[in-house]
């Protein structure tokens, strides 16, 4: 639940912002997104496999960048808006779509 508050949605755009003019800053927000890639293509492998391409049929590695712009939408939808997204939302959120990928690969 706590990585849906408005401080922790607030220093991860911050950290974002920065990233764009200080190349140190940018050179974490690089490990970041690559450990999460990494995380997320490992977690899919087994669910998607290793297809590549854009199309009906969704591979592990389409599946983790897909996931990974959610989340980061979905930190931008809560910081453009009153209405804080919450755990359980930005779950079901993700797993809908993972249940849509799913569903396109077989």
């Amino acid at each position: 639940p706590e990585n849906y508050s408005r401080e922790v949605i607030s220093a991860w755009l911050n950290f974002y912002v920065l990233a764009q003019t200080n190349d140190e800053v940018y050179a974490l927000l690089k490990i970041y997104q690559r450990r999460l890639k990494s995380n997320l293509i490992y977690s899919l492998r087994p669910l998607l496999g290793d297809k590549t391409g854009i199309g009906v049929e969704m591979g592990a590695e389409m599946g983790a960048k897909t996931i990974a712009a959610l989340i980061d939408g979905l930190y931008i939808q809560t910081a453009l808006n009153k209405e804080v997204v919450n755990t359980a939302s930005a779950q079901e959120i993700i797993h809908q779509q993972l249940d849509n990928m799913l569903g396109a690969s077989s």
